[in-house]
């Protein structure tokens, strides 16, 4: 007896990103015949979206750029013919259509050569068939793999059209064992690549079955710069690599553990002293590996992807409490150092940020302050070195040189746009970090027909201290103001000496 059935446009059910195996979806059933197709991610952020502008067209680059270094996934889709007839089965064909979007990349990163036996995109095909007598025996199952690669954001793997013809046959002779063996030495056969199972297993760490006492130092709770191994507080004698550990720090785990170490997908639980946060994602061997999402207690959230136990790719991060998902930065991690430019965007949409080299800022940066003032200059080696500007909106500046991470040399700073036409304000040197030794401040006489007067005096410790000169505009001397501390001591009645910007 001959069956055909034809499917289309049938979806085996939306599968959550939290989800490693979805079971098996019968997608055709006749006589205790099955079509059977499974989805499951088997690794997050396995590859990074690139988006190359001059590889683009205007409208396309428009389109795709917000994706570029956000992470691609790796599906795994599973088709199967599974014989649950008291019958052989003959001449068995299945024919399958598997939709998946292609990723809106200009092209992207993938997983090491060999981890995979093949990947696809956007979507799959492909057949199951064994032709002759007796080819499938009851209980045996023939089937197919495909490793498909699919945006982080996109839905999942979808089954589009499946076609089924099979035959039954005779009646085994003899009683069919549990495994499904009539006659047979394998209760399954596969029509397509290896063994899933197999391709998992190699994705992992390999590790005995024994719980053991991981290789490295031990998390005694004390901060440290190294990392070490730390014990889960809700699964003792499992452990998980924390590369940062902070003083008196906790850890859980809602995932399994294997040979004593934190496995599989899950939650991992970090309690501080002052904060806490969720992170969510794959750990293997302990490890954290592909994409993962950080959620702090200040509301705070970043995400990005691991490979190899490192944070390694393009990292976002948002802004607490906006239900909107408001990008803070954006930038890429390399082998677990922040290394490349940062781009940060500020609640009022303005965008600063620069480069890091080997973890540390190194090159032009640019920050608004929350008084309103940009800052622009290099570092070198982490630390602000050479010559920086600060600006306002309004036309107000100052410029000077940073040395080893603080102001040292002569600053100048300048009115604002309007006002005695931006000239110079004030005028010194820094020493540390802080004003020290003689300045000049520049009194702005507009209302005395735009003269300008000026006061000459020393800073100590940041601060007005000893005897300032008042002159006029014409550099005569018209009088003299002691300071301690910042703090004018005795009087000083000459109204041109109490004008703005004194």
């Amino acid at each position: 007896m001959l069956r055909f059935t034809n499917c289309c446009l049938v979806a085996i059910g939306v599968l959550g990103l939290a989800a490693t195996d979805a079971g098996a979806q019968r997608l055709l059933s006749l006589e205790g015949v099955e079509l059977r197709g499974t989805a499951r991610i088997v690794e997050y952020g396995a590859g990074v979206c690139n988006v190359i502008e001059g590889s683009e067209t205007a409208a396309e680059y428009e389109r795709k750029r917000a994706n570029h270094g956000q992470p691609l996934d790796i599906w795994q889709v599973d088709v199967a013919v599974y014989n649950g007839s008291e019958r052989w089965l003959d001449h068995v064909a299945a024919r399958y259509q598997v939709e998946a979007a292609w990723p809106p990349c200009t092209n992207w990163s993938e997983p090491p050569a060999g981890r995979y036996p093949a990947l696809e995109w956007a979507g799959a095909a492909g057949h199951i068939q064994e032709s002759g007598r007796n080819v499938v025996a009851p209980r045996e199952t023939l089937s197919a793999t495909h490793f498909i690669i699919v945006f982080h954001e996109d839905e999942p793997p979808r089954f589009e059209n499946w076609t089924m013809q099979y035959e039954l046959g005779e009646v085994p002779a003899g009683p069919v064992n549990e495994a499904g063996n009539a006659g047979r030495t394998s209760a399954g056969r596969r029509a397509g690549t290896a063994d899933p199972a197999a391709v998992r297993e190699s994705l992992r760490p390999q590790s005995t079955p024994e719980p053991r006492v991981p290789e490295g130092p031990i998390c005694t709770g004390r901060a440290s710069s190294e990392g070490c191994w730390a014990e889960i507080s809700n699964h003792p004698g499992c452990y998980l690599w924390n590369p940062a550990p902070r003083e008196g720090f906790s850890a859980t785990w809602s995932g399994e553990c294997s040979a004593g170490f934190a496995e599989g997908l899950g939650e991992i639980g970090w309690q501080w002293s002052d904060s806490s946060s969720i992170e969510s994602g794959l750990l293997q061997g302990g490890h954290r590996e592909g994409f993962r999402v950080v959620n702090w207690s200040n509301g705070r959230r970043s995400e990005g992807p691991y490979v190899d136990g490192e944070p390694h790719g393009t990292w976002t991060e948002y802004y607490e409490g906006h239900d909107d998902n408001l990008v803070r930065a954006v930038g890429p991690w390399v082998n677990g150092e922040l290394h490349g430019t940062w781009v940060y965007h500020y609640a009022d949409g303005r965008r600063g940020g620069g480069p890091y080299v080997n973890g540390k800022r190194h090159g032009t940066w640019t920050f608004f302050r929350e008084d309103g003032r940009r800052s622009e200059g290099p570092y070198v080696n982490g630390a602000p070195h050479g010559d920086w500007t600060e600006s306002y909106d309004d036309g107000a500046r100052g410029e000077g040189p940073y040395e080893n991470g603080v102001p040292e040399g002569t600053w100048t700073y300048y009115y604002e746009a309007g006002r005695a036409d931006g000239l110079v304000r004030e005028t010194g040197p820094f020493v540390d970090g802080e004003r020290s030794g003689t300045w000049t401040r520049f009194i702005d006489y507009t209302e005395r027909g735009g003269l300008r007067g000026r006061a000459v005096g020393p800073y100590v410790n940041d601060e007005r201290h000893g005897t300032w000169i008042y002159y006029d505009a014409s550099g005569d001397q018209i009088g003299r103001q002691q300071f301690e501390n910042g703090k004018p001591v005795g009087g000083f009645d000459d109204p041109l000496a109490r004008s703005p910007g004194l």
